[in-house]
């Protein structure tokens, strides 16, 4: 007991002799005023009564891969995504199955966050990762199996459903006026005209061809131009469906009003080093109203609008200071060459084909459900924004975003961002900022090199690889929640053949279901991210995608290789008593604190069993029982170190054995369960040092704040550590070593006899048949042991562990965080114990 207890203790003492007499008799216990006794000692009034205690689980874990190869992959379960290299990553269980086949794998995890990661690595070393989240206890995951039911993966260029023209024949394109032009001023000498001219740097005044009515249409004729034709300062004014020939090495220039008066029917043909140039700060090229303008030479002009069935076919250079846009009506840009802009927008039922280099410095917009954007070729851009549902928005090259692609479609059934066959996209960043569909091809790349940032909403939305055959790749460096509703589900799916490949992503769960009911093992249908497994969908980490991608001209290339392991933290249990059962205590948990670390592989299990603290002045013993495994499974036993190493004849051994597996006939009432002898007085294992008086040195370790004036104490022990291998005879038996089976308990003095402490689960059970008996009058709801996470910081001396009275600083108190929150309500403040008031808990 603790010397600065021992008065509350006397009096508590002296109360529970008054419920009974000296002998003990169970007829003269006073259940009901004994357990109003507890319940008013305890630091938490209105204790939950379906609180059970408990802020770990055991899992059953089902791996079931069925991907074709016949590979034997090695199991191993963790509780945070692999490839993120964090130092507090930790491993939950290991094993290995076979393809086609299912091994099972038992997990103690932390209540709080019931998702694990189960990841499978090949011979080679690629890592598959698939998170999960258990429920009722039970998890199965599967890989591969039957492929989606639909057309094969993308192999050839993509078509678009709109028809693109083909490029003009050669002969439209001229080197020389053709002989007998004359020129305008000889067809038009007073200015106006029609019919067939030419133009040279010879013309002085405007340019006026109004065209003559036939009583069908207004027809100019056609004009030719060579040499250096300037209208920057002058009126440039063709009439509709005239033919307009820019002869090779011939410049036109024109003014924004002339250049944005453009008529219909107009055809335009730019013979190579021809040049056609738009002067001025505002307006710019605007094809109107069928208007076709075929380019080998130059276009230059501030903004460049295509406009009611008009056409740009460039097969040379354009270059748009401004912005180019496709409006409504099916106007057509066609891109067989460079050209370069600060925007594109394309808009209504527009449609823009590149098949060879566009550069955007600025946003490409695609806004409208009708237009179509494709790009066969190197097409570059700053930002790309596609914001609605078009099924023509294809890419079958190389599409470089230096800043931010961003795609939200609205509703829509199917339309989305097709990419063919080994086609690539390469961003800094990503934006599923609503609905979103990308269909990927075979061995196509999808490369974010900075953050994904994913909003899809809907569960058929996300992101899709073929359907069969070979894989794609999405890759991102981190995949970020979006900002988006709590409460929304599916905020990134990820379907078929396709690698998505990160060293981080977002922790899964499910929106329609509250951190507390997923604690408790409740299973949503709004996962937070859905990974297709069972038709191919693999995660793995961010260069560690099983595939390779040839560097070619539509692809930078993918060479898969396999992600480093990580150097987890083996997942422990620490168990921390009271070491005064049955009387009240002062419920800072340290009396004994023991850390258990189970390893099991295949039919081998390590238990390595660290004494960490020692917060009691009494003889303390301990043991483990491993529940619902017997003598019989174990084949071989093996000790590496021993507590009661040295231990004094003289002193006195509360287990009366040096046997560490006990015999039967120490067990209580024909228990066949194996029981860990683990040591005989906690003191003594610690330490292993005697008193001045001969007796075995009893003072607290590792418990005391430093600094207190307390003088029988002393900080900075090493922890005592044995370990235990068995050799089990099935890997079923070696996979019962998790929380839920391991009842670690201790041995304490009380009212001249001895009492087992054991966590709430076990709690009236008696192990050891020196000291059993019947305590099913203490089956209340209060805890004299807790188990918890091994990394868990325990309170100082005489600190309680939480209190009801929130304004009394506690061990464990934070605001929404506390044991108090989680002692009234299970379902509430479950992770209270990673919040912890740093000055009240041992460090």
């Amino acid at each position: 007991m603790k010397s600065m207890m021992k008065y509350s203790q006397l009096l508590f003492g002296m109360a529970l002799l008054s419920l009974t007499i000296t002998s003990c008799k169970e007829d003269y216990f006073d259940q009901d005023q004994y357990k109003e006794l507890v319940k008013k000692s305890f630091p938490v009034q209105n204790v939950d009564p379906a609180q059970t205690w408990a802020t770990l689980g055991t899992a059953s874990i089902d791996v079931q891969p069925n991907m074709g190869t016949g590979e034997t992959y090695a199991v191993k379960i963790y509780d945070q995504h692999p490839a993120n290299t964090s130092a507090t990553t930790k491993l939950l269980a290991s094993g290995s199955v076979t393809d086609g086949s299912t091994t099972t794998l038992s997990v103690s995890y932390t209540l709080s966050n019931a998702v694990v990661y189960v990841t499978l690595y090949d011979s080679k070393g690629f890592m598959t990762v698939v998170p999960g989240s258990v429920a009722d206890g039970q998890l199965t995951v599967k890989l591969g199996g039957a492929d989606v039911a639909g057309a094969r993966g993308a192999r050839k260029m993509i078509k678009s459903i709109w028809q693109f023209p083909s490029a003009p024949d050669d002969a439209n394109f001229l080197s020389a006026v053709p002989a007998g032009v004359k020129s305008y001023d000889e067809v038009s000498p007073w200015g106006y005209g029609s019919g067939v001219s030419y133009l040279d740097e010879n013309k002085t005044g405007d340019v006026n061809i109004w065209g003559n009515w036939d009583g069908s249409k207004t027809s100019g004729g056609t004009l030719y131009i060579k040499g250096n034709c300037d209208f920057s300062n002058r009126n440039f004014f063709v009439a509709a469906n005239t033919d307009v020939y820019l002869i090779a090495g011939a410049t036109l220039t024109l003014n924004v009003s002339a250049a944005n008066n453009l008529q219909g029917g107009c055809r335009y043909f730019i013979a190579p080093n021809a040049k056609l140039i738009v002067t001025g700060d505002w307006g710019g090229l605007k094809l109107n109203n069928g208007l076709q303008m075929y380019n080998r030479g130059t276009i230059i002009t501030p903004k460049f609008e295509v406009n009611n069935t008009s056409l740009l076919y460039n097969e040379a250079t354009v270059t748009v200071n401004g912005e180019l846009s496709t409006e409504n009506n099916n106007s057509v840009i066609v891109n067989d060459g460079v050209i370069t802009a600060t925007r594109l927008h394309t808009a209504g039922s527009s449609h823009v084909q590149n098949n060879n280099t566009m550069t955007i410095s600025g946003n490409t917009d695609i806004d409208s459900n009708h237009n179509t954007w494709v790009n066969n070729g190197h097409y570059t851009t700053q930002n790309f924004v596609y914001t609605a549902g078009s099924c023509d928005v294809i890419n079958n090259c190389y599409l470089t975003v230096t800043e931010l692609f961003t795609i939200n479609l609205g509703d829509t059934d199917s339309n989305g961002f097709r990419m063919d066959a080994g086609s690539s996209v390469v961003a800094k960043n990503f934006l599923a900022a609503g609905p979103s569909y990308i269909f990927m091809g075979e061995q196509s790349l999808f490369l974010v090199e900075e953050t994904a940032t994913m909003n899809i909403t809907k569960a058929n939305y996300g992101i899709y690889g073929p359907a069969t055959g070979g894989y794609a790749v999405f890759q991102a460096k981190e995949i970020a929640h979006g900002d988006c509703d709590a409460n929304q589900g599916f905020v990134a799916s990820y379907f078929n053949h396709l690698y998505v490949a990160t060293n981080k992503h977002f922790a899964f769960g499910y929106s329609d279901k509250s951190a507390e009911q997923q604690a408790a093992g409740e299973t949503g249908v709004q996962p937070y991210y859905y990974l297709d497994t069972t038709h191919g969908a693999l995660m793995t980490g961010f260069g560690g995608a099983n595939v390779t991608v040839a560097k070619s001209e539509c692809s930078p290339g993918y060479g898969g290789t396999p992600t480093p392991e990580p150097n987890p933290i083996p997942f422990s249990l620490r168990y921390c008593f009271e070491d005064n059962f049955p009387q009240v205590g002062d419920y800072d948990f340290n009396d004994v604190v023991l850390t258990l670390t189970p390893n099991v592989d295949g039919k081998k299990v390590t238990l390595k069993v660290s004494l960490d603290a020692v917060g009691g002045l009494e003889m303390i013993g301990a043991a483990i029982r491993i529940k619902d495994v017997k003598m019989s499974d174990v084949a071989s036993f093996q000790r590496s170190g021993n507590f009661d190493e040295g231990f004094p004849s003289t002193a006195t051994k509360i287990i009366q054995s040096d046997e560490p597996l006990l015999p039967d006939n120490m067990k209580y009432n024909g228990l066949n369960d194996v029981v860990i002898n683990l040591f005989s007085n906690a003191h003594w294992a610690m330490k292993h040092e005697m008193a001045m008086d001969g007796s075995i040195k009893a003072w607290f370790y590792n418990t005391v704040k430093r600094g207190d004036p307390y003088e029988f104490y002393e900080n900075d022990v090493t922890p005592a550590v044995v370990t235990y291998t068995f050799e089990m005879n099935s890997e079923s038996a070696a996979q019962k070593f998790c929380e839920a089976n391991l009842d670690v308990f201790i041995v304490e003095q009380y009212n001249g006899g001895f009492w087992e402490v054991h966590t709430v689960p076990f709690k009236t059970q008696d192990v050891l048949a020196s000291y059993g008996g019947d305590k099913s009058m203490y089956n209340d709801n209060f805890p004299w042991a807790i188990c918890v996470p091994g990394d868990f910081k325990y309170p100082i001396e005489w600190q309680a562990i939480g209190s009801s009275q929130r304004i009394i600083r506690v061990a464990y108190g934070a605001s929404g965080h506390s044991f108090a929150d989680w002692a009234e309500d299970h379902t509430k403040a479950t992770d209270w114990y990673n919040y912890p008031t740093e000055e009240l808990v041992y460090q």
